[in-house]
């Protein structure tokens, strides 16, 4: 037995063993492994194969189950071009038609000369996982949805009811005041719940995304013109950099939100006479950073990740802010549907930089 093949043989053995779901491929693209569990998951029997071939052999789809997956986005393929790919979510059918997601990483592997010899990835079968965060999804939806809907009737009715009897206070005994008052706060705070929910489940229509063909710096310039009330009112300067012009391809209702919510936060925690930078880049022609920063209290970096959570505002005593804390949650979600992200830093020497970054296409 030649000594490549007694190794081909160990590491089948020890694939086999371990249950691992390992596949490699060769500086070509050709499958040039397939671990026992890869073959028994996809009913196929190891065979060195063209990597034009892989999505259709193994019928990969993209996580919707229904979209063929593109030969270019197999994370196999995306690895042996030189990418590192980090839990990359697929789906797989069987042969019977049943849907199968899952969980790949994949790295390009380098040969000894320091060039490109293949690449492998690792499979991990996530099928109950994703039912299992579907089914909460859709419980946790439902839930909202009939708070949102069966108690706003009601709790409406008992505010409007209890604030005709307050337009009359003058002739209601102090007892029966005392008792409307009572009414009244808690209807208010019924109201504010009903309110929290509501934003909440806006909170997930924010990552259904319908994109367009514009220019950004133009829909920015909308966007400040429209808070510039909130700026004069607090006393804070408004200032852009932006190119001229940027076209790009994104949902543009959507970062209109989002950048509004962005300066609005600024606006309330600069201070009276500072000055608030909206600063948009696209300087490696693939995304875009669009920053804004202001001079207000700034953020301890082991709140950052906080503050991008529903419902989480700053906690300076200085600063007196009222809102439900959701506007960086909201720009959050909206930067990493479209494939982004927001990044919180500090704004030196004082204040907070708050950055959205996102593909142009």
């Amino acid at each position: 037995m030649a000594v490549s093949e007694l190794e081909q043989l160990k590491t089948s053995t020890l694939l086999a063993q371990a249950g691992l779901l390992v596949a490699a491929s060769d500086a070509v693209g050709r499958i040039a492994l397939l671990s026992p569990g890869m073959q028994e998951l996809f009913e196929l029997p190891f065979e060195p194969m063209p990597e034009d071939e892989i999505s259709t052999r193994f019928r990969l789809f993209t996580p919707d189950g229904s979209t063929p997956l593109p030969t270019e986005d197999v994370p196999l393929v995306r690895a042996r071009r030189g990418e590192v790919v980090r839990d990359a979510l697929i789906a797989a059918r069987s042969a019977t038609g049943s849907l199968r997601h899952l969980r790949c990483n994949a790295s390009p592997l380098i040969g000894p000369d320091g060039l490109l010899s293949g690449a492998v990835v690792l499979v991990q079968d996530v099928s109950g996982e994703r039912a299992a965060h579907l089914r909460q999804s859709e419980l946790r939806e439902r839930l909202l949805e009939t708070i949102n809907h069966q108690l706003r009737t009601p709790v409406t009715n008992l505010l409007g009811y209890a604030e005709m009897l307050d337009d009359q206070r003058a002739g209601i005994a102090p007892e029966a005041q005392r008792a409307l008052d009572a009414v009244l706060r808690a209807a208010g705070t019924l109201r504010t719940l009903l309110e929290t929910i509501s934003a909440l489940v806006d909170l997930d229509r924010h990552a259904q995304l319908t994109k367009t063909y514009g220019d950004l710096p133009l829909v920015v310039e909308q966007v400040a013109r429209a808070v510039t009330p909130l700026f004069d009112e607090h006393h804070v300067e408004l200032r852009l950099d932006q190119p001229v012009t940027l076209p790009v391809v994104l949902d543009f209702a959507e970062i209109r939100r989002a950048v509004s919510e962005l300066l609005k936060n600024a606006a309330c925690y600069a201070p009276a006479g500072s000055v608030v930078r909206l600063r948009t880049r696209c300087e490696d022609g693939v995304a875009v950073d669009l920053t804004v920063s202001d001079n207000g209290p700034g953020i301890d970096d082991a709140e950052l990740d906080r503050l991008i959570q529903p419902f989480e505002r700053g906690t300076d005593p200085r600063q007196d802010v009222t809102g439900r804390g959701l506007g960086l949650a909201i720009a959050h979600t909206i930067a990493s549907a479209h494939g982004g992200a927001l990044q919180l830093s500090a704004n030196r020497p004082r204040g907070l930089c708050a950055s959205l970054r996102f593909p142009i296409r």
